[in-house]
Formats: C-alpha cells, structure tokens, sequence
C-alpha cells in the first residue's frame, strides 16, 4: 500500500510512504506510518491499495491517529498524543 499525503493543496509538498508487511522469526513490525505537517492545520490522504483501488480522504484534521480499512474508509480516529 502506498500512502500519499498532501498538506499544501495548492500544489505544495506532497509525501508518500510505503507499508508492506513483513515478518521474520520473533519479530514485528510498526504498522503506522507518520507524516511531519509543520504548520499545516488539514491534509489531505490518498491511500492506493495492492488490489488497484485508490480512496482519498480530504481536510482531515492534523494531531490524529487515523485508522483506514480498504473499502471501509476511515473506521477510526482520536487524537495523537
């Protein structure tokens, strides 16, 4: 899954993280991906998902961790502390 994330949508900076699973032999991995907004009060996320599929999320309030499920959409958020 890719995960591209704009937070000047009048054509600033737009960043993009990978997430894949991975696993080994006791071991984990982090499965959220954090993004550094600096300033910006909203951002806007695109998630494009292994089976081809892209869901855009807009305006989406920063200091929020944001649970996404492909083809459900956003089923959860609180606030990042």
């Amino acid at each position: 899954m890719i995960v591209m994330l704009n937070k000047d949508p009048g054509g600033g900076k737009v960043q993009a993280q990978s997430l894949t699973s991975q696993s080994s032999f006791l071991s984990a991995s982090d499965p959220r991906l954090h993004f550094g907004l600096g300033a910006a009060s909203k951002a806007s996320v695109e998630v494009r998902w292994p089976a081809g599929t892209t869901e855009t999320f807009a305006d989406l309030p920063v200091n929020q961790l944001v649970t996404i499920r492909e083809g459900q959409g956003i089923v959860k958020s609180r606030p990042f502390r």
